[in-house]
C-alpha cells in the first residue's frame, strides 16, 4: 500500500492567496493571507478540521510577502512537504474553458491572458 499524495493547492486572489495542503483527498491544513498590497492584512491557519488555529494581523505588500508569509505558517506548522503543487489560473477564453495543465505552448496561446484583476500585485 503507497502513502497518499500530498498537494498544496495555491489560489491567488485579486488581494488574497489561499493555501491548502491535501493528503489524498483530506485538508490537513490551509493558510489564508488578506490584504496583499493593502495598508492592512490578516492571516489565518487552520487545521485540517478547520478549527482557527492562528489569526493574526500582517501587511503583505505583495504577492511575494504573502507567500513567504504563508510557506512560514505552513512550515510552523510542522506539516509534511507537499509532493506535487497546483496553482488556480484565470484565464479564460473561447479554446480553455475546462482545466489544463499549464504548458509553454498554453503560456504562448494569443488567447491566454490573466485575468487583470489577478494579476500578483
Amino acid at each position: 500500500m503507497s502513502a497518499a499524495a500530498r498537494i498544496l493547492c495555491i489560489n491567488h486572489g485579486s488581494s488574497s492567496l489561499k493555501l491548502a495542503l491535501y493528503g489524498d483527498e483530506t485538508r490537513l491544513a490551509s493558510v489564508t493571507l488578506e490584504g496583499i498590497g493593502m495598508q492592512s492584512g490578516r492571516l489565518t491557519v487552520r487545521d485540517g478540521a478547520q478549527g482557527v488555529r492562528i489569526e493574526t494581523p500582517g501587511e503583505f505588500p505583495d504577492t511575494r510577502a504573502a507567500l513567504r508569509a504563508g510557506f512560514a505558517a505552513l512550515d510552523a506548522a510542522a506539516l509534511p512537504a507537499p509532493d506535487a503543487v497546483g496553482h488556480r489560473i484565470v484565464h479564460g477564453g473561447p479554446d480553455h474553458a475546462a482545466p489544463e495543465r499549464v504548458t509553454s505552448e498554453l503560456i504562448a496561446a494569443p488567447s491566454v491572458t490573466p485575468a487583470p484583476q489577478y494579476r500578483p500585485r
